[in-house]
């Protein structure tokens, strides 16, 4: 979260587990041992991490094909100029979202690049919905969001060379 606060930086890989801080041992009788973390860890928007964890800019999985080559495919993203350079960080400032918050319907104009899927996630990082996506000649896309509960979630818009996530709040 601290680096969330330099501009232009962006985390890539996969969500956390979730787990903050430290833990403590608590000692029940009968010589059971059992520990627990008491600490409260908040994005600097006050969003709890706990069973949210850390949610990146960039999702990168190693796959088994990468595993079997000894290729390590969260590095190489990382160190691929074309997917962190500062292109695609206008491109995520170009994305309008609205209207946000939504009671239902969810739209993305303002589009110079070719959305492949859309993916809503709640905060406790579990898919909500998956669409694939067919564009209009408008460069605008139209999500229906009215089966979604209340609440905040992240929309991770997959483009023709990486993610953008955005934050929507449904009412």
């Amino acid at each position: 979260m601290i680096l969330e606060q330099i501009p232009n930086v962006i985390k890539i890989g996969s969500t956390t587990a979730a787990g903050d801080g430290t833990i403590s041992s608590i000692y029940l009788p009968g010589f059971i041992t059992t520990i627990a973390s008491f600490l409260g860890v908040y994005y600097p928007d006050f969003t709890p991490t706990q069973r949210v964890g850390i949610i990146p800019d960039y999702y990168v999985y190693p796959t088994i094909k990468g595993i079997r080559e000894g290729r390590d495919e969260v590095l190489e993203f990382a160190l691929n100029c074309e997917f962190v350079g500062v292109k695609d960080i206008e491109k995520e400032k170009d994305i309008v979202l609205y209207p946000n918050p939504t009671t239902g319907e969810l739209r993305f104009s303002n589009l110079d690049f070719q959305v492949i899927g859309v993916e809503i996630i709640d905060l406790f990082g579990r898919r909500q919905k998956i669409e694939n996506i067919t564009q209009d000649a408008k460069r605008e896309v139209v999500i229906d969001a009215s089966s979604l509960q209340a609440g905040i979630f992240f929309v991770r818009i997959q483009i023709e060379n990486g993610i953008i996530t955005k934050k929507i709040i449904k009412q």
